[in-house]
């Protein structure tokens, strides 16, 4: 019993919990057209870890705002980062094993 309610719990915490502003965006703001992205540079020849350190935070298709949000991580979940890009606006972002996230919101110490 306390496994489906378990189960029920986080089937149907998500669909009860407002969906986070866009990364990078005040809510309510429209945007039109994707950021164009820089080509992804390698971290290096071993993949990254890094913590969120943001309350949340938005896992997009790609990199940029406008792109569709996949997911969310919560604040501590530590991620591996393949390769960095700079959007046009001049935010970095990180391609992790998810999708794209904003590395503004990582820990500045390691996990």
């Amino acid at each position: 019993m306390n496994k489906l309610l378990l189960f029920l719990l986080l089937v149907l915490l998500p669909a009860c919990t407002p969906t986070p502003a866009p990364d990078n965006a005040a809510a309510g703001a429209v945007t039109s057209a994707p950021s164009p992205t820089q080509t992804g540079v390698p971290v290096s020849p071993t993949p990254q870890v890094a913590r969120v350190c943001a309350d949340w935070l938005n896992v997009r298709q790609d990199a940029g705002v406008t792109h569709p949000i996949i997911a969310s991580l919560a604040r501590g979940e530590t991620i591996t980062v393949h390769t960095y890009t700079t959007t046009v606006d001049g935010a970095t972002w990180a391609e992790t094993t998810s999708g794209w996230v904003n590395s503004k919101y990582f820990c500045k110490e390691n996990p």
